[in-house]
């Protein structure tokens, strides 16, 4: 008889110990879908912006490159850089710069609150 009871005690103990790890997996699957909504959320105006900055570098390199092939003619040799190229190269560049250190701050941040520890700086 003891036999049979340790043997229903262990069941049950398994069975709790499988609820136990649903309501983990439970709460590790809704932890991680509100994160990616999170990051959805804060990335959404980057992208809007990047988006944006995007479409005026194209439509200005279009009208440059028209604009260089009237006057210049097929046969004409090209230029070095032009300032609208250099001033777009500069404007991205620093776009992404500030996406960039953007990005690094939010996800030390994060860690910090889930108790990690911040990695080291890079050497420059």
């Amino acid at each position: 008889m003891a036999d049979v009871s340790d043997v229903n005690e262990a069941e049950q103990e398994v069975e709790r110990s499988k609820q136990q790890l649903r309501q983990s997996l439970h709460a590790v699957s809704e932890s991680g879908t509100r994160l990616a909504e999170s990051v959805r959320q804060q990335a959404k105006p980057w992208l809007v912006v990047g988006a944006l900055v995007v479409g005026v570098v194209a439509v200005g390199a279009l009208i440059s490159a028209a604009r260089g092939r009237r006057s210049r003619g097929w046969r004409a040799a090209p230029t070095g850089p032009t300032l609208t190229g250099t001033l777009a190269r500069g404007a991205g560049a620093w776009l992404a710069q500030i996406a960039v250190k953007r990005l690094a701050l939010e996800l030390s941040g994060r860690a910090l609150e889930r108790g990690e520890r911040a990695p080291e700086p890079l050497a420059r």
